[in-house]
């Protein structure tokens, strides 16, 4: 038995709860060994991210390609794990605990839990990349007063929440200067002061705004707001990516500026990707209804309804059905590549990891698709990437080298 056939037996038994106390150790020894081994343990211990892995494995190899065997497998199990999907019932009570074992198999197979539709590449060679290890990012982001003032966020806190005074979310204050200087005197509508977040590249970080709204901010983001909302609307100023979660108030109307258009709600969640280095401003809907409206003269608004996205380039405005996940999944941990084109997979490398991407040539033709967690180190990720046919190099431990 080869390393590769062991360690899909050490899963199985792992899956079936049928680890010998030897069997731990080794186990565990092996994902110690490297990143994405630990991460491949923690995601077949979480089934609902399993069975997605699972579902894209079979759809992957249940093509010409696939021999008879795989085919038959994964039909078997694609109806299984479709029937306990839509019911929402826990594997093992529909009997599909047993179907688990395959599933460490596959994601074996698939590059250690990492599918990639139409690009069936070996492992990097361990001499392509740096040794250097590149962190992700993390809780990193700034805050500036209406007096220029800035504040530097504590990155063991996830966020910040707008009130009396401006606090963490376990109630400790930010500043203790913040409730005096800033916010007392903004009692008053008429005396509202403009507060800035913003997160740099390789951050992440939350607000809770004065109406109970919330804002998760993406990696080189910025939210403008007032510290009270007045008048009888709420409007807020957008650029980067976030995902908002907006408080019902039918006297009160959100509005949120950002690059070329503005999106109007009343109560909803959606996803909002505005970077001013990108041509597009896309609005993914996730629940409720908004308008969108190019920011520009005689243009109409358009709704959008669940599961639908605009997309503003200039003076136009399209409407199209996605899939929201892939839009969303930043905000929930992990990356969600769908046939993306390998530049953009590395405009978000890059974000994420506070890294230049170099292309020294043409930039790569190829497409991705498929899962990752945004906790793996950058080396890491290549390697799930498998990039192989394409040579990348880190250098100076802030430059990714595309040949």
């Amino acid at each position: 038995m080869d390393q590769h056939e062991r360690i899909v037996a050490l899963l199985r038994n792992y899956l079936k709860e049928e680890l010998t106390a030897a069997e731990r150790a080794e186990l565990a020894a092996w994902a110690d060994h490297k990143p994405e081994n630990r991460w491949l343990l923690k995601r077949i211990g979480q089934e609902d991210r399993l069975m997605d892995d699972m579902k894209a494995y079979w759809d992957l190899w249940n093509d010409e390609e696939a021999t008879g065997r795989e085919q038959r497998i994964g039909a078997n199990f694609r109806d299984k794990a479709e029937l306990a999907a839509q019911s929402r019932v826990p594997l093992k009570t529909r009997g599909l605990r047993r179907w688990l074992p395959y599933a460490a198999a596959a994601l074996i197979v698939l590059a250690v839990g990492f599918w990639v539709v139409g690009n069936r590449w070996p492992m990097a060679d361990d001499g392509t990349l740096a040794a250097t290890e590149i962190r992700p990012g993390g809780n990193r982001a700034t805050l500036t007063l209406a007096d220029g003032r800035t504040v530097d966020l504590s990155e063991e806190q996830s966020g910040i929440v707008v009130g009396d005074g401006i606090t963490y979310p376990d109630g400790t204050l930010v500043d203790a200067s913040l409730r005096e200087s800033v916010l007392e005197s903004g009692k008053s509508a008429k005396q509202s002061h403009m507060l800035t977040l913003t997160t740099p590249k390789g951050g992440t970080y939350q607000v809770t705004l004065p109406d109970g709204s919330k804002v998760w901010l993406n990696a080189a983001s910025t939210i403008t707001y007032p510290s009270r909302f007045a008048g009888n609307e709420r409007v807020v100023e957008i650029s980067g990516e976030a995902f908002l979660s907006v408080t019902t108030d039918k006297s009160r109307p959100f509005s949120v500026k950002s690059n070329g258009q503005i999106v109007k709600v009343l109560g909803t969640a959606f996803n909002l990707s505005a970077y001013p280095d990108e041509p597009e401003t896309k609005t993914t809907l996730v629940e409720g209804s908004v308008r969108v409206a190019p920011n520009t003269e005689h243009q109409q608004s358009i709704t959008i309804r669940p599961g639908e996205q605009s997309v503003v380039r200039g003076v136009t405005a399209i409407v199209t059905q996605v899939d929201v996940e892939r839009y969303t999944s930043w905000k929930s941990g992990y990356f969600y590549f769908k046939n993306t084109p390998f530049n953009e997979v590395m405009q978000q490398l890059a974000r994420w990891y506070d890294i230049e991407v170099i292309y020294n040539g043409r930039i790569p033709q190829e497409t991705f698709s498929g899962k990752m967690d945004r906790d793996l180190t950058l080396n890491a990720v290549l390697k799930l990437l498998n990039v192989s046919e394409i040579q990348a190099q880190i250098a100076d431990n802030e430059k990714l080298i595309v040949y």
